[in-house]
């Protein structure tokens, strides 16, 4: 289920019934609520009502969570792809196909979309059409979301490293090894990096 809760007093304001479990973090855009579920269906909600405007249905698991970005919606999938949806029709205006399942979410950026796979790589696509700008290889699976932030993207890998790769050409700049799987999402503060 996804449940609306009033901020102020904690109190009911609508539940919205999915077949799956939801591990996907709910995105607003246009008075919509946008959720994907284990079931396979990234789901449109109203804002205001908690009814379904649309649904659109994936063939794998949805883990990823959705961004919203130019009126449309991007999200990844288990069965491989990364769907980018119209946010007002649920219509599938492209899907990138990767080798591995899409769980982390994706990043929207300078007309850029940055996203890990399964298969291992850092996926740089173009915001219009999906086609691969770059790509980088990590040789493990990429959960973790990237962050962004004068030009580099930090990311990191099962592989136990984050990775601090240029943002326009797909160049690794650095990588820092951890002593453990790197699957959170980094975050950057005054010339700093944490993970």
């Amino acid at each position: 289920n996804l449940y609306a809760i009033n901020v102020e007093d904690s109190s009911f304001v609508w539940k919205f019934p999915t077949s799956g479990g939801i591990a996907s973090t709910p995105c607003i855009s246009d008075e919509l609520v946008l959720v994907g579920s284990e079931d396979g269906n990234l789901y449109a909600v109203s804002q205001r009502l908690g009814d379904q405007v649309w649904s659109c249905t994936t063939h794998g698991c949805i883990r990823s969570s959705p961004q919203a970005e130019s009126g449309h919606c991007f999200v990844g999938s288990d069965d491989g792809c990364l769907y980018a949806v119209h946010v007002q029709s649920g219509r599938v205006v492209w899907r990138f196909q990767s080798a591995g399942p899409i769980r982390s979410t994706p990043l929207v950026a300078e007309e850029l979309i940055f996203v890990g796979s399964d298969d291992g790589y850092v996926y740089a696509l173009d915001l219009r059409s999906g086609s691969i700008k770059w790509k980088y290889n990590t040789n493990r699976r990429v959960t973790s979301s990237a962050t962004i932030h004068e030009n580099l993207i930090f990311v990191g890998s099962a592989d136990g490293h984050l990775y601090g790769i240029n943002a326009r050409s797909g160049w690794p700049v650095w990588r820092f090894r951890t002593k453990g799987y790197v699957l959170s999402t980094p975050a950057v503060m005054n010339g700093v990096v944490y993970v």
